[in-house]
């Protein structure tokens, strides 16, 4: 495996609490509007223009599958599209027409921040192909973060897939978040915490620092409830799977309920997530917000019936794949490769 590095940029540290700073068009990706300003491949109406032709939400069995051409409801989150050849070196030559937001790192696009052109190794990838790019996340010394921020036209329902390797020699015990996954409503508070919001939710993909390092998704919603008994009011994400013990887990429903894979270092996940908000109610009542994830097609959820939204404005915005550290970690970061955002299930392409 190759590891020469080119350097497109230096890596930017993330605000702890705010939306990633925006850049000038800069880094890998293709934007399936064709405004190559935007960056990747966005096939839907520009930034926080409404398309709600999304992941299915109402749960029409009739609505299609773009990945197999069958009839799928979106809210059937047990489908598997994975399998087939391997994608080409820029997987994003081939998109499926659901596929919104598409970067894999070889066509030179942008993101809009926080590194806009991020770091990018020669790296065969996730597929073993020589040629192959990917895009290194490493954090300075200290507290601090880099990351990738995308804008999205907004959906009610999305799917977020992507590629990642913590590289060898990383530190998994070190506290930190990411590598991410996707935000919905007000995006100046992409990356915002201690709070419980009404007008924006998130849900970050992250390792567990004690071991076993398996996966959660660290989430942000109106209807959190795990780490909300500060008298100041402050609350911090719950956890899902909830693997912090019965103070936390109250809920068995948001308990692990598989044993679920170890991550380690040198070796390439496929990652991907999806996020129905559900219907937005001003109380929780009646919610039906969904979160799940998969690691390698094994799915780790689902988990329903969550309050992710108050009202029908706040809706899926952006993804943002970072790493963000609290205190000294590891020179070594992570790569990310062949990152799509559909609103279908997008699936690990490549033998099953």
């Amino acid at each position: 495996m190759s590891h020469t590095i080119r350097p497109l940029s230096l890596l930017v540290a993330l605000g702890a609490c705010a939306k990633p700073s925006a850049g000038a068009a800069s880094a890998s990706s293709t934007d399936m509007t064709g405004s190559a300003a935007s960056g990747g491949v966005d096939t839907t109406p520009g930034p926080g223009t409404a398309d709600n032709t999304s992941a299915n939400p109402s749960g029409d069995p009739t609505a299609g599958d773009a990945v197999s051409g069958a009839a799928t409801d979106a809210s059937d989150t047990t489908s598997d599209p994975s399998g087939g050849p391997v994608p080409p070196i820029d997987e994003c030559t081939v998109a499926a027409p659901e596929w919104i937001f598409c970067d894999s790192f070889e066509a030179g696009g942008t993101w809009d921040g926080s590194v806009t052109n991020p770091t990018l190794l020669e790296d065969d990838g996730p597929f073993g192909l020589a040629g192959n790019h990917a895009a290194q996340l490493r954090v300075p010394p200290g507290s601090g973060g880099s990351g990738l921020y995308k804008d999205l036209a907004l959906h009610d329902a999305l799917y977020v897939r992507f590629y990642v390797m913590w590289e060898p020699g990383h530190d998994f015990t070190a506290p930190r978040h990411g590598p991410g996954g996707l935000h919905g409503g007000n995006t100046d508070c992409v990356g915002c915490s201690g709070s419980q919001p009404m007008d924006w939710f998130t849900s970050t993909l992250e390792n567990v620092t004690a071991p076993p390092h398996t996966l959660q998704a660290y989430t942000y919603y109106p209807g959190m409830y795990m780490d909300c008994a500060d008298p100041n009011g402050s609350c911090w994400g719950d956890m899902f799977p909830c693997t912090a013990g019965p103070s936390y887990c109250t809920n068995p429903d948001h308990a692990p309920d598989i044993d679920a894979p170890e991550m380690v270092a040198g070796q390439w996940y496929c990652l991907e997530q999806f996020i129905d908000g559900g219907t937005p109610s001003p109380s929780g009542d009646d919610a039906s917000g969904v979160l799940n994830f998969w690691i390698d097609e094994l799915e780790i959820g689902p988990w329903p019936e969550l309050w992710l939204r108050a009202s029908p404005d706040v809706q899926l915005s952006a993804v943002w794949l970072y790493l963000f550290h609290h205190a000294e970690h590891s020179e070594e970061g992570l790569l990310l490769d062949n990152i799509v955002v559909s609103t279908a299930r997008i699936g690990c392409p490549g033998p099953s």
